[in-house]
């Protein structure tokens, strides 16, 4: 699935702007996994699209790529 985050948070120079990941998933795995980065604080939701094939993530995250778990994006 092809899986993109767009960070909409302008406050921190050094927070991630876009990731975009192919997941070897189902799009039921993929948002449970957005649900635990929301829950873990990693960023918060403005909005989500997903289907069949595809997720798209609007978030607002004054997080940097390297404060994110080394699995949060992985495929």
């Amino acid at each position: 699935m092809d899986c993109i985050w767009h960070n909409m948070d302008t406050t921190n120079a050094n927070a991630f702007v876009t990731v975009r990941k192919w997941i070897n998933d189902d799009v039921n795995a993929i948002v449970l996994r957005v649900a635990r980065h929301v829950q873990m604080g990693l960023h918060t939701l403005v909005s989500l699209q997903a289907s069949k094939h595809s997720l798209v993530v609007m978030c607002n995250s004054s997080k940097a790529l390297e404060e994110f778990p080394d699995d949060a994006f992985r495929g």
